[in-house]
């Protein structure tokens, strides 16, 4: 599970299975910090929590800042195949992406070529000028629906 204050990752954390895990990555500092304090509000134990941001590259980016003002901000970026890795956590069929980068989406999963091998789920939030994802995703054998102009579904 990618971004987000909080909603989706309550929801996710209530319908994994014991082994499972939801990971989220916020690299905004206020959005992480509401983000714990929801997690620790609701008692929620099964998430982990990155104050990075997902890239096809490691180091700093400069990313849209969450808060009001939507400012640049420098977050510290990395691969989700390097956080899997390090992690070693495998992906598989059964595995759920969520992608709500705020444009950001084709950089994060150019930083998961292996990941998508394995042919994870996605649900990927759009935005314009990400329109090169669907043939990005194609690359990979994905099934694509678009539930919305909003959204994409992904799978094999």
């Amino acid at each position: 599970m990618l971004g987000g204050y909080g909603y989706y990752t309550l929801i996710a954390s209530k319908l994994v299975k014991h082994e499972a895990v939801v990971m989220v990555f916020e690299p905004d500092l206020l959005a992480f910090a509401v983000l714990q304090a929801n997690l620790s509000i609701n008692n929620v134990s099964r998430v982990k929590l990155y104050q990075v941001a997902l890239s096809d590259r490691e180091g700093f980016i400069e990313i849209a800042k969450c808060s009001p003002g939507m400012n640049k901000v420098t977050a510290t970026a990395v691969r989700l195949d390097s956080i899997l890795k390090s992690e070693s956590l495998n992906v598989s069929r059964r595995t759920l992406i969520k992608i709500d980068v705020e444009g950001a989406a084709v950089s994060v999963l150019k930083g998961a070529t292996e990941t998508l091998k394995q042919k994870p789920k996605l649900v990927i939030e759009l935005h314009s000028g990400e329109e090169n994802i669907e043939s990005l995703l194609k690359n990979y054998d994905y099934t694509i629906e678009h539930p919305s102009n909003y959204f994409l579904i992904a799978y094999e």
